[in-house]
């Protein structure tokens, strides 16, 4: 299925910040807080947040793609046309404003066609990214991405339900998130009510490639959250999910993907892979050859 990423950018995320009492953590992020063992799944182990209903800037749970797609594109009043109307304002009319237009209309139509990625099989073109870790294949889940102004945006949805929304944001000087993980550490403090987050440590067996900081809502305990370190590659990742997919993803994820690396299990089964076995193709001593043998040194 072919991946199309639209240079669109998108409004930043309300801060959510982190308290006070993880400054240490936020000071050297080498050495995260010890993670908490999870009792069942993983998102109920998180410490309780204040509400993070604001993070999602107005999409709702449940959302389908369609209804997505046609928040940011469809009419006068969507998003990216609102994008264009900041542009157009500025311009007078004449055969500069008409291009501008013309651009808009081509984006916006193909974002229509081509925004939604389905990962019902692996081949997606996501297979190496740094959300790899996000989504399953052959589970119902699906993508869309929206870019703009350098940030960008992922709609992940299960069931054709929206569930996460993941913004990736720079770490530059002067940027919103600051130009490391401990920056970003220190511009998060304080909208989470003062709670100190769960350090979690990286498990990329676990789908779980880098060190992050949870909690969930302390309220309607909608909302999940995830600050996750990629200051390697210069970027943080802003992750809110429905709190009820989370912590039954195991029960929506039944379907397990196949690794390309593992043995097929026909052939395991005429081989006896992983018995302990010898070479059949070894040399082989007869009882009748051994005895002769011995009769002979006697």
């Amino acid at each position: 299925m072919k991946r199309a990423i639209h240079r669109i950018a998108y409004v930043p995320l309300v801060l959510v910040t982190l308290s006070m009492g993880f400054a240490s953590f936020a000071a050297d992020p080498k050495k995260p807080a010890k993670e908490q063992k999870d009792q069942g799944p993983q998102a109920d182990a998180a410490p309780v947040g204040s509400s993070m209903g604001a993070m999602r800037d107005g999409f709702r749970w449940g959302m389908s793609p369609q209804e997505v797609i046609d928040a940011h594109s469809k009419g006068t009043s969507s998003i990216l046309w609102k994008d264009y109307d900041e542009r157009l304002l500025k311009m007078h009319p004449g055969p500069e404003q008409t291009q501008v237009e013309h651009e808009r209309d081509a984006l916006l139509d193909g974002f229509r066609a081509r925004a939604h990625t389905k990962f019902d099989r692996s081949g997606s073109g996501w297979e190496s990214s740094p959300i790899r870790g996000e989504y399953s294949v052959g589970n119902h889940e699906s993508l869309i991405l929206v870019e703009r102004k350098g940030k960008k945006r992922f709609f992940f949805f299960i069931n054709e339900r929206l569930w996460k929304i993941y913004d990736e944001f720079p770490l530059v000087a002067n940027g919103p998130w600051g130009a490391t993980w401990a920056e970003a550490y220190q511009k998060a403090f304080g909208q989470v009510s003062g709670v100190a987050g769960r350090a979690m440590a990286a498990e990329p067996l676990k789908g779980r490639p880098y060190q992050a900081i949870d909690w969930k809502d302390a309220e309607s305990r909608a909302n999940y959250l995830r600050l996750i370190d990629r200051s390697s590659e210069k970027f943080v990742g802003v992750v809110i999910t429905d709190f009820e997919t989370e912590r039954n993803l195991a029960q929506l994820r039944s379907h397990r993907e196949v690794d390309p690396m593992d043995l097929d299990p026909g052939v395991a089964a005429v081989t006896g892979a992983g018995a302990n076995r010898t070479d059949p193709n070894g040399a082989r001593t007869s009882p009748s050859a051994s005895a002769s043998s011995s009769a002979r040194r006697r």
